[in-house]
């Protein structure tokens, strides 16, 4: 059971980032007349927006960006993203401009990535003395795993995390400064620590 857990907590990062990284690359193009906060307010905010109206074809390319099969566990990729997604919202709390840099306050309220794999987690282990487990075939025990997997994250409770995101103005664009990716993943993916 631990051979099937600890491969797909990998297929499950590595979807989590993908699916981030495909809706939120957060360049914002400068405009003449507004100001740099209000440029990056409306940048930051139609971004955010685009997450929270995801439709099926938003669904169908973040799925398609992933590369990651997690039908071996009964997973469809699309239903992890519209499960993991269904709370989701945001606030665009500050936008602080000094010269050529940027920092941007959002707050993020999402599933709680972190209480639903402890969750899974937590059940697999309390599952895998079952001795009914034990005489399932590999297939079994994947789809055991997906399943329980589902049910943690549609259980699980909303929570919002607060970021401060760093924006760098370069040729009148302002793009995402260091750390930005890593920031922005652990606002809509929660704590994870088990």
């Amino acid at each position: 059971m631990n051979r099937v857990f600890s491969t797909l907590d990998r297929r499950l990062k590595i979807v989590m980032v993908a699916v981030l990284a495909a809706i939120l690359g957060m360049t914002i193009v400068g405009c003449s007349g507004k100001s740099s906060e209000d440029v990056i307010r409306e940048g930051v905010t139609q971004q955010l927006e685009e997450v929270k109206d995801f439709d099926d074809e938003t669904i169908k390319s973040l799925s398609s960006a992933t590369a990651v099969d997690l039908s071996e566990w009964g997973i469809d990729i699309e239903e992890f993203c519209r499960t993991w997604l269904s709370d989701y919202d945001y606030k665009v709390e500050d936008v602080v401009v000094d010269g050529d840099d940027a920092t941007v306050k959002v707050s993020i309220t999402n599933k709680s990535l972190g209480d639903a794999l402890t969750t899974w987690f937590d059940d697999l282990t309390e599952r895998s003395a079952d001795e009914a487990i034990a005489a399932m075939s590999d297939e079994e025990r994947y789809e055991l795993v997906g399943s329980s997997l589902m049910e943690a994250i549609k259980a699980a409770p909303s929570k919002t995390n607060s970021v401060e995101l760093p924006y760098k103005l370069e040729n009148n664009v302002w793009t995402p400064g260091t750390g930005f990716e890593t920031l922005l993943t652990d606002a809509f993916i929660g704590e994870i620590d088990f």
